[in-house]
């Protein structure tokens, strides 16, 4: 039995389309009329669940074309097409499908913004950020940065030298939750009564490149005063 598979041409962030390969016939069949082929796809992919679960989620296609859309895909997912070829007479013989080898293709895109970005300043030097995830991030694993801007007075943007810039950004591949689900980080080494623009920015862990800004946050640091932070959990921060 020959090893027949999909083949990839195209793929976007929400479809991929793949060809099909012509059916080489068996010497005996050549001198006779072949039914239609039936191509069957069984295509296979990961969802996660609320509580960090994996589901398996399956679907079947037919098609009697050499080429063949899939539509309204989920960005950046890894889908597993297999191929078995058939025709009139498998049915009628009761005759079943033997699928050839896994295809692995996954769909590019864009991922969306986090969500409700929110500041909330400890002391002069300290803030929280949090954020929500993305909306449909599906089972892609992200990495998030936290990135902050000095503005003058009259909130401009105050230039810096590009290692200056580097540091005012904090990677963040494992973020902490609130109870409510949010995710938090601090940010410390900030300046008393500086202004600051911060924005939360996501990209898939394995292809930096492509990334997604939030909406942009401006703060205020507060005077200089004695509180001191002493703790940071998922209930609640500690200022002494």
């Amino acid at each position: 039995m020959k090893d027949y598979r999909v083949e990839e041409k195209t793929i976007t962030a929400n479809s991929i389309v793949v060809s099909l390969p012509e059916p080489i016939p068996n010497d005996v069949c050549e001198k006779y009329n072949l039914a239609t082929t039936i191509y069957n796809i069984s295509v296979n992919y990961l969802t996660c669940l609320d509580n960090d679960l994996k589901k398996s989620e399956e679907f079947n296609v037919q098609t009697y074309e050499r080429h063949y859309e899939f539509q309204n895909l989920t960005p950046f997912t890894e889908y597993t097409l297999k191929l078995a070829l058939s025709n009139f007479y498998f049915d009628k013989l009761s005759i079943g499908l033997q699928f050839g080898t896994d295809v692995k293709l996954t769909t590019t895109g864009k991922l969306n913004a986090p969500e409700d970005v929110t500041i909330q300043v400890l002391s002069p030097t300290l803030a929280v950020v949090y954020w929500m995830p993305p909306k449909k991030l599906n089972c892609v694993a992200v990495t998030y940065e936290v990135h902050w801007l000095k503005l003058s007075n009259s909130m401009r943007f105050i230039s810096m030298p590009f290692h200056f810039r580097k540091k005012m950004r904090k990677l963040v591949d494992k973020p902490e939750r609130t109870v409510d689900g949010k995710f938090f980080t601090v940010i410390r080494s900030l300046l008393p009564k500086q202004k600051y623009k911060i924005h939360v920015n996501v990209y898939p862990t394995v292809r930096k490149n492509f990334s997604t800004d939030s909406l942009t946050k401006i703060v205020e640091m507060s005077e200089l005063n004695n509180l001191t932070l002493s703790g940071v959990s998922t209930n609640g921060m500690n200022i002494s």
